[in-house]
């Protein structure tokens, strides 16, 4: 089998989708049943940097995906075509065709297609509508969708009507951190290890953030405990007035001494917060798997 791996993103690359990529590809090119595999990256994602080297994997560049669509990837095409790919598969809800090559999706992110946006900015809510219809244009073409989890997967049965014959669910593994490769961040004070609420991931009213900064002060109120919460995770321009919002009311509660915001981190830098928080916390209220906490 020949598999070309489509990755239409517009931007950056989520440390997920990274995470995604550096362990699927050299999984896929050890079975025996793989003969090559083509893996599109825009060029302003250096995939080589944090993907592993394979005899079997080919690195080509693509255009970044383009909401409009107005023009094909030519260069792209050609590619494929010089390839002969016999699966193309695309780790995301977008939309792609070449030829009549069956193709494959994962679904990997819930938010547009969970009615939850009610706080999003009114640009936001446009981002996620118009995302929306892309991806379902995108899983109503696929061959195949692989879904991450049961909601994912009842969700597409159930509420987008997809036959269960184009569902596979499988499910995302875990990362075993290597015990001597963790860096403890600047940003938490020295005192904090062992003692702190660890949350992660981005910035945006989509990840709830308020509810457990909320349940902080309920339980400094009612225990009298001086709970502590790391929240690590960068925001966007579009969501900067959210995270701003967030800071306000941490400081007119007085908790800016009980909650540090420590920003993005590195893979060390995270391995030290798993292994010396207290309790690991996902606040998200669209989902579909929580790779954050895999």
């Amino acid at each position: 089998m020949r598999l070309a791996v489509i990755n239409l993103i517009r931007g950056d690359m989520s440390g997920g989708y990274r995470k995604y990529l550096s362990h699927v590809l050299p999984r896929m090119a050890r079975r025996n049943d793989v003969e090559a595999i083509l893996c599109a990256t825009p060029d302003s994602i250096n995939v080589q940097s944090f993907c592993p080297r394979h005899s079997k994997i080919r690195h080509i560049s693509c255009k970044p995906f383009n909401f409009l669509n107005l023009f094909p990837d030519s260069k792209l095409h050609k590619y494929l075509k010089g390839f002969s790919p016999n699966v193309l598969f695309v780790p995301m809800e977008r939309s792609f065709q070449f030829r009549k090559i069956p193709i494959v999706n994962i679904i990997q992110n819930m938010e547009p297609f969970i009615k939850n946006d009610d706080f999003n900015p009114l640009v936001e809510k446009f981002r996620q509508w118009i995302k929306y219809m892309y991806g379902i244009n995108a899983i109503k073409k696929s061959n195949g969708i692989i879904a991450l989890s049961n909601h994912v997967s009842d969700y597409l049965i159930k509420d987008l009507e997809i036959p269960a014959q184009k569902i596979r669910l499988v499910y995302h593994g875990i990362d075993l951190f290597e015990t001597d490769k963790n860096k403890k961040p600047f940003t938490i004070p020295n005192n904090w290890t062992g003692k702190f609420i660890f949350t992660a991931g981005s910035i945006r009213y989509a990840r709830g953030l308020e509810d457990l900064i909320f349940a902080i002060k309920h339980f400094k109120i009612k225990y009298n405990d001086n709970l502590r919460l790391a929240i690590a995770g960068g925001a966007e321009p579009r969501m900067f007035k959210y995270q701003k919002k967030l800071k306000k009311w941490i400081s007119n509660n007085n908790l800016s001494s009980s909650v540090y915001w420590v920003d993005n981190l590195n893979k060390e830098e995270m391995a030290w917060c798993y292994k010396n928080c207290k309790l690991f916390v996902m606040t998200s209220r669209v989902e579909s798997f929580g790779m954050i906490a895999g």
